[in-house]
This record gives structure tokens, C-alpha cells and sequence, in this order.
């Protein structure tokens, strides 16, 4: 499979404990399109969250259950299907080891130029991320480019906190004028448990 799991272990699921949002532009056909500025942590700016809205059109519906988006990821240790995109804190995780990733799919026809993400911790006070890479691919998955590398990153601390960074402005570049299609956090080494 194109993210890096065999296709027995790949699940869709519409919870996303760790959720990338961004300054960005969706492009849709006929270069229709929307353009949002990161204002705070989980503002109505991120990439979900005008998904979900169709660039503030509708109102919130979440892009999972609604067919908008995919999610999927390498392996789960906490499943929960019916939160992967709301905009709270739930239990979600993948595996507590290097190489487990979770990974979004904006959606036939979209694209999106990031400048920044944001993930927010779970509910829980432990299992945090503190390495990981945030990628972005053009071409399903085929090959991707890190836009943001974390090594222990001590940031993301206790329960439903979020916390934003920077994409690495020439690296978002290599997507071409289209953007990203398909994102992905990929943990890099342990969580804070260890």
C-alpha cells in the first residue's frame, strides 16, 4: 500500500488524535479555492475544519462520516473510529514505535500548500508524541516530503493541548503548483511513554 502498510493492516477510521491544520489553499476543479491564515491552535482556519464546511459554507459535519476525507494508519493500539476528526480530544493512537504513522487524505480533486499544522494531544496525560515527521505526497503515498521533523519535542503535554509549527517553506514548494493530496505524521521514535 502506498502509506507503508499492507492492505490487511490499513484501517479507514474517522478519529484523528493527532489532527494536522494549517495555513493552506484547497484547490478544487476549475481552480476554485480557499486560502486561510493560522490564527490560534484549532481555530476555524485548519484543513479539516474547512473540509468539513466546504470553506465555512455548511455547517460542521465531520469529513469522515460525511465521505469529504479519508484517514487511515499503520496500526492502532486505541481504535476509535467515530473520532478521528472531531474538533476535541479523544483516545487515539497508533503504535508506540518508529515508523507507525497516521495519515489524512484531503479528498478527490483537492490539494493543499501547508505552512503550518497543528496536532493535539489525546485525552490521556501520557503517550505523546516527541519525534515524528509531518509529510506531505503528491502522488498517493508513492513518495513523500518532510515538511516539518521533530526529535524529542517537548511540546505536546497533558490532555487535549494543542500546539503548532512551521512547515519548511521550500520543502512544501516541491509539491508543484497542485500541493499535497495526502498527509501523514509519522513517528519517528518513542512517545513519552516510553
Amino acid at each position: 500500500d502506498a502509506f507503508g502498510a499492507q492492505p490487511q493492516q490499513q484501517q479507514q477510521q474517522d478519529a484523528f488524535g493527532a489532527q494536522p491544520q494549517s495555513r493552506f489553499e484547497v484547490v478544487e476543479p476549475e481552480d476554485k479555492g480557499f486560502d486561510y491564515t493560522y490564527q490560534s491552535d484549532m481555530d476555524d482556519n485548519g484543513i479539516v475544519y474547512a473540509i468539513a464546511t466546504g470553506g465555512g459554507t455548511r455547517e460542521w459535519a465531520n469529513p469522515m462520516k460525511s465521505r469529504l476525507m479519508a484517514f487511515t494508519f499503520s496500526a492502532v493500539d486505541w481504535p476509535s473510529a467515530e473520532k478521528m476528526a472531531t474538533r476535541r480530544a479523544s483516545y487515539i493512537g497508533t503504535t508506540n514505535a518508529p515508523d507507525s504513522w497516521v495519515a489524512i487524505d484531503v479528498g478527490p480533486g483537492k490539494s493543499v500548500r501547508p505552512t503550518c499544522y497543528t496536532i493535539m494531544t489525546g485525552r490521556s496525560d501520557s503517550h505523546h508524541l516527541r519525534s515524528w515527521c509531518f509529510e506531505g505526497s503528491a502522488d498517493a503515498g508513492a513518495s513523500w516530503v518532510i515538511l516539518s521533523q521533530h526529535a524529542n519535542e517537548t511540546s505536546l503535554q497533558g490532555a487535549g493541548q494543542a500546539h503548532t509549527w512551521q512547515v519548511d517553506a521550500s520543502a512544501a514548494q516541491m509539491a508543484g503548483p497542485d500541493g499535497f493530496r495526502w498527509f501523514r505524521v509519522r513517528q519517528t521514535g518513542m512517545n513519552s511513554s516510553g
